[in-house]
């Protein structure tokens, strides 16, 4: 049987493991227009990780390869504040 990506259930094990996760240093960044993943996804995200989510405007599913500038100058800052 094929898995069914976008089914959340799958994320179930993992969600427990987010509070433990709070405080370590994270950048959320998220395509407003990601029709797949909602923004509120990320923004429950970034309440759990107890960060900021930074909107791309007009992003879509694949930020990495749509949006590399952007990516790339968020993991900079991570790493340069870390």
């Amino acid at each position: 049987m094929r898995e069914n990506s976008s089914d959340e259930s799958r994320t179930a094990g993992a969600a427990a493991q987010k509070p433990k996760l709070r405080g370590t240093p994270a950048r959320i960044i998220w395509g407003a227009a990601d029709a797949f993943q909602k923004v509120s996804y990320g923004e429950r995200l970034g309440a759990d990780l107890g960060t900021s989510v930074e909107r791309i405007d007009g992003g879509k599913h694949f930020t990495p390869e749509d949006h590399p500038e952007v990516i790339a100058r968020g993991i900079n800052e991570l790493v340069a504040a870390g």
